[in-house]
């Protein structure tokens, strides 16, 4: 590591016309916090004290705080950047791309679901940035709250929603299908609500799907749950069966008619 990292939390408070105060008492703990946080990836990526972080630079005026890392080991060890693999950890929550994160790695995230802990109550929001990049800023709010809730939950296998697969039946009209890509797309109208579904139709024969285009169908779908979220990421057409055109009543004709007994038969 050839130059020490700097990361930066800034913290806004519930008043912006006050310039965002917040009580000192808050700051210290979110501090101390995210000084665990830090400490704790250090020792995971590093196997042991890698890095010593202090307190370079804070701004009264924005409430940031400039945290500086040093490495501890020799120069022909470099240490790993606490301060990088906690970003890293950082962004996988804020955008939900928790697959990055392991189970060993959970008590870090504890910390992180710590720090989000008085959003809306005792402050309003946070960010977080390496090296002054203010273009990666990452925004600590009540979405990054509710992320950290869900990651810890998947590290625990205890899922907010239904994950696996679902066959699914539905009626609608195939309005749309997209041959460009790689793999077909086919966007159904429900008949209830006019729905949108977007559907990907890898098993479905183009045949098939040109001949059902703008018509009322029945359909069933393979669809993909993550168990984060309650609607499926993934919806695959599997099956498709073009609904009859409805006769009209003119065809019945002669079909639905009463004979008159003839008065002979009757007694």
């Amino acid at each position: 590591m050839t130059e020490n990292k700097r990361m930066s939390f800034k913290m806004y408070g519930l008043q912006p016309h006050e310039d965002h105060k917040i009580s000192p008492g808050v700051l210290g703990k979110k501090l101390i916090l995210l000084e665990k946080a830090l400490k704790q990836t250090d020792k995971l990526i590093n196997g042991e004290a890698g890095n010593e972080y202090t307190i370079e630079d804070f701004k009264r005026g924005s409430l940031e705080v400039v945290i500086e890392e040093k490495s501890l080991l020799p120069l022909m060890k470099p240490s790993n950047s606490g301060i990088e693999y906690l970003h890293s950890y950082v962004t996988a929550i804020s955008t939900n791309k928790v697959d990055t994160i392991t189970k060993n790695e959970k008590p870090i995230v504890n910390l992180i679901r710590q720090l989000t802990s008085g959003i809306g109550k005792s402050f309003s929001h946070a960010e977080f940035f390496v090296d002054g990049n203010h273009q990666k800023t990452i925004l600590v709010d009540k979405q990054f709250q509710e992320n950290t809730t869900k990651t810890v939950r998947v590290l625990d296998n205890s899922f907010l929603y239904f994950k696996g697969i679902a066959y699914e039946n539905y009626d609608g009209h195939l309005k749309e299908v997209d041959l460009r890509k790689p793999v077909p797309q086919a966007k159904l109208i429900l008949f209830a609500a006019s729905v949108e579904l977007d559907l990907v139709c890898k098993s479905i024969p183009i045949d098939k799907l040109r001949e059902a285009l703008n018509k009322p169908v029945s359909v069933i779908v393979k669809s993909t749950y993550n168990g984060l979220k309650p609607l499926p990421i993934k919806m695959e057409l599997v099956h498709i069966k073009i609904f009859k055109k409805p006769k009209k009543l003119s065809e019945f004709q002669g079909k639905l008619e009463i004979k008159t007994p003839d008065p002979e038969d009757i007694w």
